[in-house]
């Protein structure tokens, strides 16, 4: 049925009034603008002015979090900035879309923020966000980490990127895909010049793997670290966080609980309801000061 052109345009005035219910979500958001182009959709944010590509039906990834809650990992992140004040080396370990790399560039530029990505799609979407806001002080490789140096395949959903891991979280809606990958251990990268004060480890349940691999750096730089912990995903390489916490301890590493108020609280042992992801391990003697500052 051809329509006519009055009833067009009854239909596309009604579909444009969607433009306002996102200029309504802007309120109290953490996303300053949303600016249409021919064909790209590109959020800027609040306090850093930083600009990234949205990804077409990518349900998990940072812009899209702030376009339906207002805000992403705000605790998280302001406890971060406080933390790293004085790191010049940052690793962003799994980096994906490059968000956290991008937020910590702003804020520390004298700081150099070294992002890793292995999965092919996301360090190319990484350095298009990254040619938006065109920092001098971010480093992109394209591979990941593990406990060898190695080939590997990663599965990866492009509609949910959030979740792409050496292992399958597979679920009935997903459209996840193996893709060719390098690792390297952290052990092996990290030089004299490039040794990190600050670690962030996102790879969806292999973060004791990444540890592993990083055994020497650990024992001599002691760099603040930043993990995920979800029993959901570790339970995939057959570990639980808790054994994340005891290789740590071994180090003289303790965990903490970030809190609303910017405050961390001793995190020993995960019980089997908390619902907690996001952790900070501060090692017991370098970090005191630190520890002092932010404990409650």
């Amino acid at each position: 049925m051809v329509l006519s052109k009055e009833k067009f345009i009854e239909e596309q005035s009604q579909k444009n009034l969607v433009l306002f219910d996102f200029a309504k979500k802007l309120d109290n958001s953490i996303i300053e603008k949303i600016e249409i182009l021919a064909n790209s959709v590109i959020i800027s944010f609040t306090n850093t002015g930083i600009k990234m590509h949205l990804r077409p039906g990518d349900k998990r990834i940072p812009q899209s979090e702030a376009l339906n809650f207002g805000e992403y990992e705000n605790k998280e992140l302001n406890m971060i900035l406080g933390l790293a004040q004085d790191c010049k080396n940052i690793y962003d370990v799994g980096a994906n879309c490059g968000w956290f790399s991008l937020e910590l560039a702003a804020r520390f530029p004298n700081a150099t923020i070294h992002a890793f990505e292995p999965v092919k799609d996301l360090f190319h979407d990484f350095k298009q966000n990254l040619k938006l806001n065109q920092f001098q002080n971010i480093k992109t490789y394209q591979f990941g980490f593990s406990n060898e140096n190695s080939k590997a395949q990663i599965y990866y959903d492009p509609m949910n990127s959030a979740h792409t891991s050496l292992a399958s979280t597979i679920d009935s809606h997903s459209q996840e895909k193996l893709t060719d990958i390098d690792l390297k251990t952290l052990d092996s990268f990290a030089t004299v010049e490039t040794k990190p004060d600050f670690i962030k480890i996102d790879v969806e349940g292999a973060e004791l793997l990444v540890l592993q691999g990083a055994s020497n750096l650990i024992h001599k730089h002691q760099p603040i670290l930043f993990l995920e912990m979800v029993r959901k995903w570790t339970k995939h390489f057959n570990y639980h966080p808790n054994d994340l916490i005891h290789y740590l301890n071994e180090y003289d590493y303790s965990c903490y609980q970030i809190l609303e108020n910017n405050k961390l609280k001793i995190y020993p042992h995960m019980s089997e309801e908390d619902l907690e992801s996001n952790f900070v391990f501060l090692q017991n003697t370098k970090h005191r000061d630190l520890i002092k500052k932010f404990s409650v």
